[in-house]
């Protein structure tokens, strides 16, 4: 799940622009925009523009997971 997630499609409102990745329903996207957000910038697919997330969790079982986010490069190893 957590990979999932740090891969999951993402948004970003600057200005009066909504950017919004790949992977939305583009009538979603169209009733997010608001008096605020006007202009829509609608990305092919994940890109770098969004940030990276690194992310490290602890399950219920007390695993450590990771996960690298792909829009930086980025990498994970557990050791144990």
């Amino acid at each position: 799940e957590l990979e999932q997630n740090v891969n999951s499609p993402r948004l970003h409102i600057e200005g009066a622009k909504l950017n919004a990745e790949g992977g939305f329903n583009t009538e979603f996207l169209q009733e997010l925009k608001t008096p605020q957000a006007t202009t829509l910038n609608q990305w092919a697919g994940n890109a770098f523009f969004f940030g990276g997330a690194h992310s490290v969790a602890i399950d219920q079982k007390g695993n450590l997971q990771a996960v690298g986010d792909s829009r930086r490069t980025g990498a994970s190893i557990v050791v144990s």
